[in-house]
């Protein structure tokens, strides 16, 4: 068998504790409530870990908060919970934190099954049943039962191997009885037993459960159930009181390149650069600069991509007056290319509209999820550690794209307006000039004559002809005042990036797309 070990895979490294899925033991893309607590709910430490709720509504209801969820506050305490409450309702960059979470947990899901061979089908769990290291999948609703006394339970066996795996699909639902226990013996460890239940999980009263329980609708821990785990759930977590929930998954720091201790490498980013919106440009270093001309800019040029297999990464903007954005955005790897236009339901690769599941460029995975593309580069490893691009599609119809070579040297190498790999330097085409005003690197890196054509059909301004110039923006006019107003407060979770952010607002009037700034999937504005 070849499955990863999920623990290895849910210890997810980032800057925040907030944006690690190994901190929380209940994290919802939904809602978390306990509506049927009691007062006795409220006891110190019954909620071991961090707990999630990306929802905006009845945000953590049957908890006593402090303070109560705004957007004034990164986070909320409660009495049952020892770590911390975070939704999306809370300040910035919580939302965004959340969602980088839960986007683990989607990339989690699909690595694990993409990696695993030899599944054993519809297995009887009979109460007693003892399950070996291995993957399980069950076509229908499963139960884990209990016998005439009304006790039950079923036994994970290590077979004295601390890193033996278990992957439990479930595409119906999953209950536990009432009175049913899950035991592990010979080294089984609860952060390696991976339930991936596609509809309801349900532990009934006096139940006791293990492991990592995800569910793409809802989990239901009945009065008096009990978990050593984590929870995930798509639809929404309910508590019904007097529950035990203690986290089995511990983090670890992020993983670094081999080499000294002492060492601080200079080569490698464990953040991103980002391009888009009216265009807004991050280098791998986070310098900002913003360029409004129209045309087919380069934002990666590295021919020495995977071994000399070559990546370029152009954008193709449209000028509206004073202010341009990012049109289009096109990834060549090797001979095949990817070509997104804001949309993740309708994007090319070679000219042609993707097929539903299974695309690859060049041999490397473009996976589908609900907020973004993600081409999938480092082969080498597994969940978020691997190196990714992605394209997040916007409600103002401005696409986004993000490389992220998650602490490793993949994109070594690249040149473009991202700047230069490595020191995030404003460099030109000769890789030797820095170049400091922004107009001018940004037609240094226009698309060449000399260079392929990425996009599906050519427009009009092409090189030797030069980017068209934004017109010049007018002085204040009749509402300015307001508009600016209104900007700010729809840009309150923008943090550092907030002038960014109110420029787009004010000069598209799209105040209400402000909000994927907090909630934009993994990407920071």
């Amino acid at each position: 068998m070849n499955i990863i070990p999920a623990a290895l895979l849910i210890l997810i490294p980032s800057a925040s504790a907030s944006q690690n899925a190994c901190e929380y033991v209940i994290l919802s893309k939904g809602f978390v409530s306990c509506r049927t607590c009691s007062s006795s709910f409220q006891i110190d430490g019954q909620i071991d870990g961090n707990v999630g709720s990306n929802s905006t509504s009845s945000v953590f209801e049957g908890f006593v908060l402090d303070p109560l969820v705004s957007n004034s506050a990164e986070f909320s305490k409660s009495t049952p919970v020892t770590g911390r409450m975070y939704s999306a309702n809370h300040k910035y960059p919580t939302p965004t934190n959340l969602n980088i979470a839960l986007n683990h947990m989607e990339l989690l899901s699909s690595e694990v099954l993409d990696s695993s061979q030899g599944i054993l089908k519809n297995y009887n769990m009979a109460t007693g049943a003892v399950l070996k290291p291995g993957q399980y999948k069950w076509d229908s609703n499963i139960t884990i039962p209990v016998n005439g006394d009304g006790n039950g339970e079923i036994t994970f066996d290590g077979d004295g191997n601390a890193d033996a795996v278990w992957i439990m699909e479930i595409l119906g639902n999953l209950t536990i009885n009432s009175g049913a226990t899950i035991l592990l013996d010979n080294e089984a460890k609860a952060e390696n037993i991976l339930w991936m239940v596609n509809k309801n999980i349900t532990v009934l009263g006096s139940a006791h459960a293990q492991g990592i329980m995800t569910s793409n609708e809802t989990v239901h821990f009945k009065y008096g159930s009990s978990l050593f785990g984590a929870v995930y759930a798509k639809i929404g977590v309910i508590l019904g009181g007097n529950n035990m929930m203690e986290r089995a998954v511990e983090c670890v720091p992020s993983e670094l390149p081999s080499g000294s201790p002492t060492e601080s490498p200079r080569n490698v980013y464990t953040t991103a650069p980002t391009s888009g919106g009216d265009p807004h440009f991050q280098t791998w270093n986070h310098t900002k600069f913003d360029y409004h001309g129209e045309c087919d800019l380069v934002l990666i040029d590295n021919p020495e991509f995977s071994n000399g297999l070559g990546m370029r990464l152009h954008i193709r903007t449209k000028r509206i007056k004073y202010y341009s954005f990012i049109e289009t955005i096109a990834l060549q790897i090797g001979s095949d290319t990817l070509e997104f236009n804001n949309n993740i339901d309708n994007f090319l690769i070679n000219g042609e509209k993707a097929a539903e599941t299974g695309n690859k460029i060049s041999g490397f995975k473009v996976m589908r999820y609900s907020s973004a593309l993600s081409v999938r580069l480092d082969k080498k490893r597994r969940g978020n550690s691997k190196a990714h691009i992605d394209f997040f599609p916007f409600k103002t119809g401005f696409p986004y794209v993000k490389p992220d070579g998650k602490a490793t040297n993949l994109f070594e190498g690249s040149l473009g307006l991202l700047g230069e790999w490595g020191t995030g330097k404003m460099i030109g085409r000769d890789g030797a000039t820095e170049i400091t005003d922004a107009t001018e690197f940004a037609l240094q890196w226009q698309v060449r004559n000399t260079e392929p054509m990425l996009f599906s059909s050519a427009r009009f301004p092409q090189f030797p002809e030069v980017c068209t110039p934004p017109k010049k923006m007018l002085g204040k006019r009749l509402g300015d005042s307001h508009m600016r107003k209104a900007a700010e407060k729809a840009c309150a979770a923008a943090g550092e990036d907030i002038e960014e952010c109110i420029f787009d607002m004010m000069a598209t009037r799209a105040m209400d797309s402000a909000e994927q700034i907090g909630r934009g999937a993994a990407l920071t504005y």
